[in-house]
């Protein structure tokens, strides 16, 4: 969503590196 990311950049940063996290979960 481009307007998340505009009011949430860091948001957008956070989202990935917890999708990382998620990722080494089952």
């Amino acid at each position: 969503y481009i307007l998340e990311t505009s009011v949430y950049p860091k948001e957008h940063e956070a989202m990935k590196e917890l999708r990382e996290v998620t990722a080494k979960h089952p």
